[in-house]
């Protein structure tokens, strides 16, 4: 990673020596919490003390619909590998060009002295809450103006894909924030090899990204001050860049024994390949806590396509159905028709009650069934996006004479950000 400029160096140098001028914040903290301790300082004046939370899943404030209730994310798709260091901050200033445009250009790297992991009585929300200094001579205060418009922006797990910070070039005052976007779409992530799962079998996290804009005084960085950039209630919401799809098997109720049901689900023609950070041109708002990414995000590179992924059994629902789920990358379906040999598809062995060992083979299209057996594209089925999850319940019994599964089927995001409206049932 490149980044330019005496500042750069002056800034970490300064942060190094001043570190400790924060150590009084680690007596505030609850032992109970999970606190990582980046650097001892020794001396305390000229800082300001900044604090922001960031989280892939909190509801603080917002309300959530009950028909959501059951798309709940697991404490491991949640978590930051916050005790790898495996996550990077960078901040970005607005600054207006000769001819009137204004654009976020990157100011610097900031280095925390601690963060403090909060997680709520079902451990599975998990809060980050992040302190650290800044010196009184950031050159986030220009003196310029009375007010300085920012953005933070925090990328996490991207070692989790074999993916690493450095590839990115950073130059103080000249890149920004968009370019950061496309940059990392030149540095695509892998899939790992299948079954995969987040924080299992030596695996590690999910690439997530966030963004937050806020505004701060000149007046604000002065001795002593403390910087509150996103509180716990506002916190940055990050953006997990995988796809979740989910098979719920319902089947055979009422006549289910020990060995009924699916016995093998894999995802066919799929993305093996994805991007760190979503296209924030196409999807201008995905930061925002009440939208989500509209389209995919797709790398500069062919993305590899993958035969079949097979689907890791995740335990059972709130009903205790087994469900099947699976991690992919993005994937821009809108051109191709249920049954097209390059659209994304489950592929599903079942058996049914009793003696019989036959196993029923099943496709089922990644799609809208609206009539419960027929696949469609609609609107919600053009792309699989990152941070939603495509959820299909089989219900029924397959040995009818058509041998049709009847399906109810979900789209939704996949955290608690929003009421969600894009739900069938």
């Amino acid at each position: 990673m490149r980044i330019c400029k005496e500042l750069w160096n002056r800034n970490v140098l300064r942060r190094l020596v001043l570190l400790a001028g924060a150590i009084w914040l680690l007596a505030s903290c609850d032992a109970s919490n999970d606190a990582v301790l980046q650097d001892e300082p020794d001396e305390t004046h000229n800082t300001v003390t900044v604090s922001l939370h960031f989280t892939a899943d909190y509801t603080g404030s917002v309300t959530r619909a009950p028909e959501l209730s059951n798309d709940d994310n697991t404490n491991e798709e949640n978590r930051i590998d916050i005790e790898g260091e495996d996550y990077y901050i960078l901040i970005f200033k607005e600054t207006t060009a000769a001819d009137g445009t204004t654009k976020m250009v990157f100011q610097e790297r900031f280095v925390p002295l601690m963060v403090n992991v909060v997680a709520n009585t079902e451990e599975k929300e998990r809060l980050y809450t992040l302190q650290g200094l800044l010196p009184v001579s950031s050159e986030l205060k220009t003196g310029e103006v009375a007010q300085e418009k920012l953005a933070i922006m925090v990328l996490a797990n991207w070692h989790s894909f074999g993916s690493d910070y450095d590839g990115l070039s950073l130059v103080v005052g000249e890149t920004t924030l968009t370019n950061v976007v496309e940059q990392s779409r030149h540095i695509p992530y892998m899939l790992p090899s299948a079954p995969w799962q987040p924080y299992k079998n030596g695996e590690r996290g999910i690439p997530m990204c966030g963004v937050k804009k806020f505004e701060i005084k000149t007046t604000d960085i002065q001795p002593g001050a403390v910087l509150n950039i996103a509180d716990k209630d506002d916190p940055v919401m990050m953006l997990r860049a995988v796809a979740k799809i989910e098979i719920i098997d319902n089947l055979y109720e009422g006549q289910r024994d020990s060995e009924c049901g699916v016995k093998v689900a894999s995802v066919s023609r799929y993305n093996k390949t994805g991007t760190l950070i979503c296209d924030m041109k196409e999807n201008p708002n995905w930061y925002v806590e009440t939208e989500q990414v509209k389209t995919p995000t797709l790398p500069y590179v062919t993305p590899e396509q993958g035969s079949e992924l097979e689907m890791f059994p995740a335990g059972n629902n709130e009903d205790g159905k087994p469900v099947y789920a699976a991690y992919v990358p993005e994937f821009d379906m809108s051109e191709l028709k249920p049954g097209d040999v390059l659209r994304p598809a489950i592929k599903l062995q079942i058996k049914k009650p009793g003696k019989d060992t036959e196993l029923l083979g099943y496709i089922v299209d990644i799609a809208d069934y609206a009539d419960k057996t027929t696949p469609e594209v609609t609107e919600h089925y053009y792309y699989l996006l990152r941070n939603h999850i495509y959820r299909f319940e089989l219900t029924g019994s397959p040995e009818n004479p058509k041998r049709k599964l009847t399906i109810n089927y979900t789209v939704c995001p996949w955290d608690k950000r929003t009421a969600g409206d894009i739900r069938f049932e």
